[in-house]
């Protein structure tokens, strides 16, 4: 058996919108897809014996016992790896378990999906599930207990602690989401402007200040003694001459610490002479520069927590009794003390006792598990604290997925949020963009940078555009959205990842709508069969676009009280039940290019939807539409176009066929003759989807000249060459093109030969690079020489 691939999932995804910690391996049976268990003699046997507790595994069978039934029976591989990383898991201390196998249309691959607790364990999981299938196959000998081992060594080094994890549950127990900031404890309560920080028990409310004091325990107890609070006689001392005179103060026994150490580190007690007092002294200074000598204070051992002023509860520690196990070693088994007295019920400076440490990250594992008596749950006056109730955690999300349409649906939502006053985080094809400043440059729409754009404290509205890719890889960057926006479904990366079929992709692309809140709104196109078919999944609140008011749907939605936008008499247009709020003409919208650009008035829709939803007035929405200009600024790639002094030049960012076929569309209603199209073919799409580019060129064009990606993803430029001629020769095999592989001199060479009239459409797919050179080139057609006699008013005794 082979694992072709393996990856975590880590939010809402294709195999689960609830089970968000799923992993995902893609696994080649190989000649194991011709035996199925019952074909091998003696697994069954073996595998009861040496993982007798799957016996609860219900499977299928929906009853203990019910997946060794299966096993007897006889089923696949893949399906007996899935129940063996579970219960690995489960026996290495986390109990975990979803799964499920899915075959591929590749013979004897699978798709073994399986939850997680800790994602290192569960990736390690994997791999071992494969081994100990491949041992039960042959007959060998397998020793669980190195794998149980290890799992639980990966569990300890990458969950969070039991103080950091506390806070953490209660947090998501009130519905607070989070974002691990590191691998150890720094971690992110809350999204954007509202959110707050934590590592460990130190909170982003703790003061700088009180900590460097905490960690200065001369200072500490000079303040404490300051107010009248009792602390042990003591002095600071740096060397063995200042030793002695502190010792002839305090006396013995007594105790001897670093001044700026913390968690015992290079402490001393009940040091009874001077010799023992050297080397204690010695042992601090490897710690701390500065020594504290103080009185040794006897009695019952306290550790007090006060959380936001209050006390909030205390634990009594008991010494230290060590058991032997013959494994841990001592440092293993043991833990550090706060206040020493014997009765804690009395005032400190009436029992005798004193306060010996403060500390500014206390632990709470001693307060959530006690040896003795109960557990409190000292979480809880934390989140109270950093979220008081009423308090805001999360800011709205809105999501934009579908094939094409998505960058510009979200430029446009997020340019219609921002001119209300919200500080918007966006994420697109393009880059990641806060408060309009782009801070990341690249195909930004997967989970990474949805979280860049939520970790952001002054984001307090995030727009997201989320494509295919980043759902397949890792799952969506965000637990729930409040707005989802799905623009469509067409074929696009068909033949990748296992998504095949338009149903598939579309199943992917609902991931978005089906993680909406409840009382959120998913916002679908109803001209749209697969994208309404969504709409059964959602449990949220449903809002409908078209282009035909007349829509069926639309109608029946409306006359329900549902919410809807669509075009009709010309105008962009909220249907809310039976009345109808007008926004505006679309011809004096500038991004549909006076109602040329249908596609976009498609993307106006749910855009001017989404605003609406979250509170944006419809005069606002009218404003902010009028400055949405299609320009290299505001829609970078998508129908930016130029004019030239003797033609005009579009650069569009279509690159599928329904991106073509809408692009063809607005070309035909350009009257600008010829019409050069400058295309490309991608080698990560199916043959079929590449000869198609090449027919609706043909269909689009007068001249073509074909250029190749700078990316060609697993194919020859000559192959996608070959496939792209291939539907242009079926349309009209006359029809006049010619092969310049290189971007920039194809894209050259249309504008230097460009006829008087013409029409250019360049279809690229690194738009930056493609905008700066038709600027360039823009430039050079539009230089005008300058002329002294031209200045207005001129003095000519200061002009020559």
């Amino acid at each position: 058996m082979r694992i072709l691939e393996l990856k975590a999932m880590r939010g809402p995804n294709y195999w689960s919108v609830k089970r968000h910690h799923l992993i995902v391996m893609r696994l080649d049976i190989e000649d194991l897809e011709q035996k199925p268990t019952d074909k091998i003699p003696g697994f069954y046997e073996r595998i009861v014996a040496l993982l007798p507790s799957m016996f609860s595994h219900r499977c299928s069978e929906d009853h203990e016992g019910g997946f060794f039934e299966r096993v007897k029976r006889g089923t696949w591989m893949g399906h007996v790896i899935e129940h063996i990383a579970l219960e690995i898991q489960t026996l290495a201390g986390m109990d975990t378990g979803f799964g499920r196998t899915r075959s591929t249309r590749d013979n004897g691959i699978y798709n073994v999906v399986f939850s997680y607790v800790e994602e290192p364990v569960g990736m390690f999981a994997a791999k071992a599930a494969v081994r100990i299938a491949e041992a039960l196959i042959s007959g060998e000998k397998y020793d669980l207990a190195d794998d149980i081992q290890k799992m639980r060594e990966l569990r300890e080094e990458s969950r969070l602690g039991p103080s950091t994890g506390s806070i953490v549950h209660e947090a998501v127990s009130r519905g607070i989401p989070y974002l691990r900031l590191n691998g150890q404890s720094l971690v992110q309560l809350g999204h954007g402007i509202h959110q707050k920080r934590i590592r460990a028990t130190i909170t982003s409310k703790t003061s700088n200040i009180g900590v460097e004091i905490a960690c200065d325990k001369e200072e500490t107890k000079q303040l404490l003694e300051s107010y009248e609070i009792p602390v042990p006689k003591g002095r600071v001392v740096r060397s063995e001459e200042g030793l002695e005179a502190a010792i002839d103060s305090v006396g013995f026994p007594c105790v001897i610490k670093p001044s700026g150490g913390n968690h015992g580190r290079g402490a001393t007690i009940g040091i009874k002479s001077l010799e023992e007092a050297k080397v204690a002294l010695a042992k601090a200074k490897e710690i701390s520069r500065s020594v504290i000598v103080e009185r040794y204070i006897t009695g019952l051992d306290h550790r007090l927590l006060v959380i936001n002023h209050r006390f909030i509860c205390a634990a009594k520690r008991t010494p230290a009794c060590v058991v032997g196990d013959g494994k841990s070693t001592i440092a293993q088994l043991i833990c550090g003390i706060d206040i020493m007295t014997d009765d804690i019920s009395i005032p400190l400076n009436e029992s005798g006792g004193a306060v010996l440490e403060v500390n500014a990250a206390p632990g709470f594992r001693m307060h959530l598990d006690p040896t003795g008596g109960l557990g409190r749950n000292v979480a809880e006056p934390v989140v109270d604290m950093l979220f008081p109730a009423g308090t805001p955690s999360r800011i709205p999300i809105i999501a934009i997925t579908g094939t094409n349409g998505k960058t510009t649906t979200t430029r446009l939502t997020s340019h219609l949020m921002r001119s209300i006053g919200y500080k918007v985080g966006m994420t697109c094809s393009d880059g990641v963009y806060i408060m309009n400043r782009l801070l990341m440059t690249g195909d930004c729409t997967g989970p990474t940078s949805a979280q860049f754009v939520l970790k952001e404290p002054v984001v307090d509205m995030a727009v997201l555009e989320t494509a295919r890719g980043g759902l397949v890889r890792n799952g969506l960057g965000f637990e729930h959205c409040d707005v989802a926006i799905v623009t469509n479904v067409a074929a696009d990366h068909l033949g990748l990842k296992d998504i095949h079929t338009l149903e598939d992709l579309a199943h992917v692309k609902s991931t978005v709508p089906r993680s909406v809140r409840r009382d959120g709104y998913a916002i679908l196109n109803a001209d749209d069969e697969l994208v309404m078919a969504m709409r059964k999944q959602c449990d949220c609140k449903i809002a409908l676009f078209s282009l035909d008011e007349n829509n069926r749907l639309i109608r029946q939605h409306c006359k329900l009280g549902g919410l809807a936008a669509i075009y009709e008499n010309g105008y962009v247009t909220i249907s809310k039940g039976e009345w109808k709020l007008r926004i505006e003409k679309a011809v004096n919208i500038p991004i549909t290019y006076g109602g040329k650009a249908v596609f976009n008035i498609q993307n106006v829709l749910p855009a001017v939807l989404a605003a609406y939803v979250q509170g944006v007035k419809v005069e606002e929405l009218r404003e902010a539409l009028a400055t949405f200009v299609p320009s290299a600024a505001q829609t970078p790639g998508r129908l930016n176009l130029f004019q030239f002094k003797k033609f005009q030049v579009v650069v569009d960012y279509a690159h599928n066929p329904h991106g073509f076929e809408a692009l063809g569309k607005f070309l035909s209603k350009i009257p600008d003759s010829p019409k050069v199209g400058v295309i490309a073919g991608v080698g990560d799409r199916r043959d079929e989807d590449t000869v198609n580019l090449g027919r609706l060129s043909a269909q689009m064009f007068d001249e073509i000249i074909i250029r190749q990606d700078r990316n060609l993803r697993g194919k020859t430029d000559d192959e996608i060459i070959a496939l792209m001629v291939k539907g242009i020769k079926e349309v009209d095999p006359n029809k006049p093109y010619i092969i310049i592989k290189k971007e920039e001199a194809a894209i050259r060479h249309a504008i230097s030969t460009a006829k008087p009239g013409s029409f250019l459409t360049l279809c690229s797919d690194v738009v930056p690079d493609a905008l700066a050179l038709v600027l360039k080139l823009k430039e050079e057609d539009e230089k005008v020489a300058f002329n002294t006699d031209d200045i207005p008013n001129r003095n000519k005794e200061l002009v020559g």
